[in-house]
């Protein structure tokens, strides 16, 4: 990856775009391999040339980025920054976006303590879910540990256990397409 950007910034008609997809892959990589700060400085590049170049929905993915790195560092008077600007910005978004947006804002919302608006954007985010018909899994575990925050616990265990059926039934229905794909039933 590092190659590559340097062969891109070598360029003297590179496009920014690609600059800043091989910034976010870097910060990508870089945050799997638990470097969370070379992640974040490679994420705040791209988003300087997302914001540069128009790219709207991908500057909003790489501030949803963003705050994973900057929680994991302890950076959460910068991640409430973020936040404020990703709550402005995401409703004029596609619904998927809309969705991935108002869970990762919920679990930031509840691990900086504010966990009514952790609650308020898991339900939008759940219910965005719905209308989409998506899996609505990892939101239901997450609404789990924001009630389990809040002290209550037989809700937190109510959405724990709607988000194992959730991920059963997705699992079944891999199978069953599996099955039915390789011709074993007829």
């Amino acid at each position: 990856i590092e190659k590559s950007l340097a062969l891109v910034e070598a360029m003297p008609d590179a496009a920014q775009i690609l600059t800043a997809q091989v910034n976010n892959t870097y910060g990508s990589l870089q945050f799997a391999l638990g470097n969370s700060q070379a992640a974040l400085e490679a994420w705040q590049d791209a988003a300087t040339l997302y914001l540069a170049t128009g790219e709207q929905e991908r500057y909003l993915n790489n501030l949803l980025n963003q705050v994973q790195a900057q929680q994991s560092l302890g950076y959460y008077h910068q991640v409430a920054k973020l936040l404020q600007v990703l709550e402005l910005d995401l409703p004029q978004q596609a619904l998927p976006l809309q969705i991935q947006g108002c869970q990762k804002l919920g679990e930031a919302y509840r691990l900086i303590g504010n966990v009514s608006a952790s609650e308020k954007h898991l339900q939008t985010a759940f219910s965005l879910a719905q209308q989409q018909q998506t899996s609505t899994a990892s939101i239901l575990l997450s609404l789990g540990n924001t009630a389990q925050a809040k002290n209550e616990i037989v809700q937190a265990l109510d959405f724990y256990r709607r988000a194992i059926e959730q991920s059963a039934i997705e699992q079944a229905a891999i199978e069953r397409f599996a099955i039915e794909r390789s011709g074993q039933f007829s």
